[in-house]
């Protein structure tokens, strides 16, 4: 179980998932919770720290709007094996929440491909005083 404490939450909502699944018999012992998160991202870091994401079996359940990206942010974190279990949402709030979403989508595309750019782009050659640059401090420093 993962997700932190909101301001106005009695408890965690690890806390809380893992209260409910103890209620419907699961043995607490068994319930690995993590309750430091605040968005999806940090859910799936803390919670890879608790698991091996390259072989454990992994089931995100969240909101049926935000299943896409959850999935997406699980799958750029490393799971290798993960799905989906999507939880309804009330109708009257699906026009915010998808809006919410598309922005996020957008977000996460820029932040992502703002840090390729980056990864991509050289960085600015190491030029002594005399003007001329040094093939082996470039090798040291940019490691090629």
């Amino acid at each position: 179980m993962s997700g932190g404490q909101g301001y106005n939450e009695p408890v965690s909502e690890a806390e809380g998932m893992k209260g409910y699944l103890a209620d419907a018999g699961i043995d607490p012992e068994r319930i690995l919770a993590e309750d430091a998160s605040t968005n999806t991202t940090q859910n799936l870091i803390y919670s890879g720290e608790l698991l091996n994401k390259s072989e454990d079996s992994v089931v995100v359940v969240t909101n049926n709007f935000h299943m896409f990206r959850a999935l997406a942010i699980a799958k750029k974190q490393g799971y290798l094996h993960v799905e989906g279990l999507s939880a309804g949402t009330y109708p009257l709030t699906v026009p915010n929440n998808l809006l919410r979403e598309a922005f996020g989508i957008v977000k996460d595309f820029l932040w992502r491909t703002t840090y390729i750019i980056r990864l991509q782009v050289p960085a600015a050659k190491c030029r002594h005083r005399s003007g001329h640059t040094d093939k082996r401090d470039e090798e040291e420093r940019y490691g090629y």
